[in-house]
């Protein structure tokens, strides 16, 4: 499952490379940024998957909390579709609820390693970059392409050398 993960996220990065060597010979088309977003984010995805795989999250309370925050923002933004007034409300608390918990989780891990502090980085900027976005602020942008560097910075991490040193070891 792993190998297979790890591919998925190989050919996204090869798909993002080739959609932005595309938008770069054509300028005029919008296909070859397109083409790199929706790599990008298939490899965002599956590395959501990877990180799931790799962490004990799944084992904790902070997970609970952490599908009951996702639970309130899949409401949240159900509300903000509706146009319905409290929405923005809704969202700011779910990733509030989000942000504290995976932090406060963090501020107990005994062993933090490269990967625990982009994964913190990264939340914190996506959260914050959403809550822009939907409130069509200024710098969401910024935030979001922020964010995706950094999960990719993580990620990459973990494939290339977190994974190499722990064949070694064993």
């Amino acid at each position: 499952m792993k190998r297979t993960l790890k591919t998925i996220i190989h050919f996204s990065l090869l798909g993002s490379i080739l959609g932005l060597m595309l938008f770069l010979i054509t300028p005029i088309s919008n296909f070859g940024f397109i083409f790199m977003m929706i790599s990008l984010m298939l490899g965002q995805f599956t590395g959501l998957f990877l990180y799931l795989q790799e962490s004990n999250i799944t084992k904790t309370a902070f997970f609970k909390i952490l599908l009951f925050g996702l639970l309130v923002f899949i409401i949240g933004n159900l509300f903000k579709i509706q146009h319905w007034k409290g929405s923005s409300l809704v969202l700011l608390c779910s990733l509030l609820i989000i942000s504290i918990s995976y932090f406060i989780r963090f501020l107990k891990k005994r062993n933090k390693t490269f990967i625990d502090y982009t994964k913190v980085i990264w939340l914190i900027l996506a959260v914050v970059g959403y809550y822009f976005r939907i409130m069509h602020w200024i710098y969401a942008d910024l935030f979001m392409y922020s964010s995706f560097g950094i999960f990719w910075l993580g990620l990459l991490y973990m494939i290339f050398i977190d994974f190499s040193a722990r064949k070694k070891v064993f």
